[in-house]
């Protein structure tokens, strides 16, 4: 048997009886392990589901980091801090399909 493409897709519970699917179908070329590649495409689908939240995280840093004067130097900080660490998480994620 020649497996030539692995298709993953996962349902997320969202609460109040709401869903999300998501998933993705990777193309397997010469020389790929298949069990690596469904890895790979699992941790992808995995990722996108985080990142509806990490888009809103980010959006509360933000709003902190815009508007020193109604937060704390300690909460500016650690919304800084919490920023940086979101969005090289999301460019991590972007490299999960690199095979």
């Amino acid at each position: 048997m020649i497996v030539k493409t692995v298709t993953y897709s996962k349902v997320f519970s969202l609460g109040n009886f709401e869903n999300e699917k998501i998933g993705t179908e990777v193309e397997i070329t010469s020389g790929d392990d298949v069990q690596s590649v469904i890895q790979k495409a699992r941790e992808f689908v995995e990722f996108n589901h985080k990142l509806n939240g990490y888009h809103n995280e980010i959006a509360q840093c933000e709003h902190v980091m815009n508007n020193p004067d109604d937060f704390t130097g300690s909460q500016i900080k650690r919304a800084t801090e919490t920023w940086h660490r979101l969005n090289n998480a999301i460019a991590d994620g972007t490299k999960l399909l690199s095979i």
